[in-house]
């Protein structure tokens, strides 16, 4: 008996993948069929009314030799694409959902993991009930002018010509506990969108391709959806294969290189019928190098009307994610809870102490936030899912730290205050963006105010400390540079500014005493201005290391 995988695709993309036998089902569609559409209402495409399924079975808990070793990977990829590729993105990810058993293969995938969870991906099991249930609700969310998107990795057999796939807990074989595709493809028949694209990566054998296909970016591709209405068929042919050198499916991999830019016509634009074009001569050769010398058509592609124009990527876009949603962080003792710009909450999670503050800062450069978070004996970083990272200790209470591109590397570093309670010494600590410890200063005295900044753009960033009666400025290494101090001892020291005081176009370092006194020194150590209050103690600035 043949393995089988056929795909449905509606508007806005193809997907395929393994399989064997490939039926057609006449009665069940994933889109509505054209004749029940009214034709005098224009075509129209909302992004905001799609809606996704993405489905990944790699482990099955009644028969562990089943395992799909790509399958994970293959639903992650293809829901990354059509939510966070800028050149596609067809589905706001709060309108997604990944239903997932078993972990991702690659890095990569685990990190795309880890960004569509940020954006707002849903995260389900993926039993035979789960998807059943989780399909059913996304085909009720999606509306009229926006796209069904379903795709489903994982194991699948023929039994009297009939296409059956399994979620997590199927037995093999029994249909009894299986899914069967034509019901799927009735529910997604159901949906009240006018597009559909439904992929079907399954194989009775563990050879395993899946389907993964990209978005689009907003306003162009909305614009040219409008004119295409229909449905997009693309089956793997007679058999799929694994890719393992790159762990995913021989047909996922060859529509991701497609979307990628691979499958381009006229105007940069990949529309369906390029991409039908590239993935049958990729998978053609893949199998005739590695396979089947003798094999015929790979694929087997059907297409509603107008839908050959219908366009997948938008390769004058820049290639990427789309820019990640910024989140701010609330805090109530101990918790700790992130919210997104619109106001959802996106995760909350306990810091192990009572937080003194805590900020949000792309430490890494890789575009989504950590949280920087400090506590009363230490600071604790969390990445962008409120998952620990590292932590950052030196036996003394923490004052206060600010983060920032000391290196100019598109990476930030920390740099944190710290005092002894009891001798009222302080320490300052400069750590790598993973937590590492770069530099640390000692010194007797209590330094309780800290600034990190530069006279102009041309300048490496400077690292500026105050307290008692004391100032120092710091090399971004942890050298210090210089060292004043303002007299009489009497003067404290309680606030530290960098401003631009003569309007010079070059900043400089405010220290404002309790007395009234403010000092205005450049980044030499040199005094600049004194301005004091009519009240104010008659003090002066003492240069005592330094230039």
């Amino acid at each position: 008996m043949k393995a089988w995988k056929p795909v449905v695709l509606g508007i806005a993309m193809l997907a395929i993948a393994t399989a064997t036998l490939v039926p057609v089902w006449r009665t069940s569609r994933s889109v509505r069929p054209l004749a029940s559409v009214d034709r005098r209402e224009p075509a129209k495409f909302d992004r905001e009314q799609s809606a996704g399924l993405f489905v990944g079975v790699r482990l099955f808990t009644n028969d562990a030799t089943l395992d799909v070793p790509y399958a994970v990977d293959d639903a992650i990829g293809l829901a990354y694409m059509f939510v966070l590729d800028r050149r596609v993105h067809l589905i706001p990810p709060d309108r997604v959902v990944l239903a997932l058993s078993g972990q991702p293969e690659k890095p990569e995938a685990r990190r795309q993991l880890r960004e569509l969870k940020r954006a707002g991906v849903q995260i389900r099991s993926a039993s035979r009930e789960d998807i059943l249930s989780l399909l059913q609700q996304q085909a009720a969310l999606a509306g009229r002018d926006g796209i069904l998107i379903v795709s489903l990795a994982t194991h699948g057999f023929v039994d009297d010509g009939v296409p059956y796939i399994l979620g997590a807990t199927s037995l093999f074989g029994h249909r009894e506990t299986t899914l069967s595709v034509a019901k799927l493809c009735d529910i997604a028949a159901s949906s009240r969108a006018l597009r559909s694209l439904i992929l079907v990566d399954a194989c009775r054998q563990r050879i395993n391709a899946r389907g993964a296909l990209p978005t689009l970016p907003a306003a162009p591709i909305i614009r040219r959806m409008q004119r295409v209405q229909g449905q997009v068929i693309f089956y793997a042919g007679e058999y799929a294969y694994d890719d393992i050198v790159n762990r995913n499916g021989v047909f996922t991999k060859a529509i991701i290189d497609g979307l990628s830019c691979k499958a381009t016509a006229t105007r940069g634009v990949v529309t369906a019928g390029t991409l039908r074009t590239y993935v049958e001569r990729e998978v053609r050769e893949w199998i005739r190098k590695h396979r089947d010398p003798s094999i015929g058509a790979a694929i087997q592609v059907s297409m509603d009307g107008s839908a050959h124009t219908m366009p997948l990527s938008l390769c004058w876009q820049p290639p990427g994610p789309v820019p990640v949603e910024a989140f701010h962080v609330v805090t109530n003792d101990s918790v700790i809870t992130a919210i997104a710009s619109n106001g959802r909450q996106l995760w909350q999670a306990d810091a192990g102490g009572s937080v003194l503050r805590a900020e949000t800062a792309d430490l890494d450069g890789d575009g989504p936030q950590e949280v920087v978070t400090g506590l009363r004996d230490r600071i604790v970083v969390l990445d962008s899912e409120g998952h620990r990272l590292w932590s950052a200790a030196t036996g003394m209470t923490l004052r206060t730290f600010k983060t920032a591109d000391l290196f100019r590397k598109h990476r930030r570093e920390l740099v944190a205050l710290w005092f002894d309670e009891h001798s009222a010494a302080s320490r300052l600590s400069i750590h790598d963006n993973d937590g590492r410890l770069l530099s640390a200063y000692d010194d007797p005295g209590p330094l309780e105010y800290l600034a990190i900044d530069r006279p102009t753009t041309r300048h490496a960033p400077k690292i500026i400390v105050a307290g008692g009666n004391h100032v120092f400025l710091f090399h971004r290494d942890g050298t210090r540079l210089w060292h004043g101090m303002i007299t009489p001892l009497s003067e404290t020291i309680e606030r530290l500014q960098v401003v631009d005081y003569d309007n010079d176009a070059q900043r400089d370092i405010a220290v404002s005493t309790k007395s009234g006194n403010t000092f205005y020194l450049d980044f030499e150590g040199e005094l600049l201005e004194r301005r004091s209050a009519k009240t104010a103690v008659r003090a002066r600035f003492v240069l005592l290391h330094g230039r």
